[in-house]
């Protein structure tokens, strides 16, 4: 649970702290080794060690906040970014 925790934290400082210019959000989804990944339903779906993030867009400016990215935990909690 801790190696999902701080996936998710990391996911969550850049989806935040992305730019239009700098988005470091799809750059820090492309560094992490997944375990597998989907597309389904006009979303994709990241998988690696338990911990799942599903997003229809790597880039936080095409997302409403309707729409934002979320995290499944191994544990079955879902938390939006």
């Amino acid at each position: 649970m801790n190696n999902a925790i701080t996936t998710f934290e990391l996911l969550k400082r850049v989806f935040n702290h992305s730019t239009p210019s700098m988005n470091l959000f799809a750059a820090a989804i492309a560094r992490i080794v997944w375990d597998s990944t989907y597309e389904e339903d006009g979303e994709t779906y990241y998988n690696v060690g338990g911990f799942t993030l599903i997003t229809a867009s790597t880039n936080p400016f095409k997302l409403s906040k309707d729409n934002h990215p979320v995290a499944l935990f191994p544990n079955g909690e879902l938390i939006r970014l």
